[in-house]
């Protein structure tokens, strides 16, 4: 896509194709807090583990999560350092505070994907990377091809006795999925 095809929020620093438009905005938990989550996509009905972009902030504009899934990107990867820089300055500009207080995990290879309108699955190869807080929860930056950023997290709680993340995972299908029950009360 051209910088033509794209509309930005500025305030978010997230680019929208001009395609894409506003499909559904809830409100709904997020860490014992409310937040607005906002899905963008370029059908008018909601299309799980489609191409689209999922913000989720609060009333103040903090974005607590995003994701973006909407172009199969199989570019290169950048390299672990230049990746990790990248994952710094998208944490320091969505939360300068925090960021502060992060402390580097790991990077891990990973793998998202969405279908495209004929069923066809497109992957997006990420580098994640992952930080703690002194809070104990995570943060994280999910980075694509020529540095792309496709995802987003910040402040997640995690359940180590059952293994599993414990924040809501609002920008993620699978877990909305999964989590139908949460969901559909909040589409009401």
């Amino acid at each position: 896509m051209t910088a033509g095809q794209y509309k930005e929020i500025i305030v978010l620093r997230i680019k929208i194709p001009n395609n894409f438009k506003l499909v559904k905005t809830i409100t709904a938990p997020f860490n014992q807090q409310v937040v607005n989550i906002k899905r963008y996509q370029g059908e008018s009905k909601i299309n799980y583990n489609g191409p689209h972009i999922t913000i989720v902030d609060d009333n103040h504009g903090t974005i607590h999560e995003f994701s973006k899934l909407i172009t199969e990107n199989n570019y290169s990867l950048p390299e672990d350092k230049e990746a990790q820089s990248i994952a710094k300055k998208i944490i320091s500009n969505f939360d300068p505070q925090r960021f502060q207080e992060l402390v580097f995990l790991e990077i891990e290879d990973q793998v998202r994907y969405f279908f495209d309108k004929n069923g066809q699955k497109n992957k997006i190869p990420i580098l994640w990377i992952k930080y703690k807080d002194n809070d104990d929860t995570f943060s994280w930056v999910g980075i694509a091809g020529k540095g792309e950023v496709v995802e987003y997290e910040r402040q997640a709680y995690y359940d180590y006795v059952n293994g599993r993340g414990k924040t809501e995972q609002w920008a993620n299908d699978d877990w909305l999925l999964k989590h139908k029950d949460l969901l559909f009360s909040k589409l009401k």
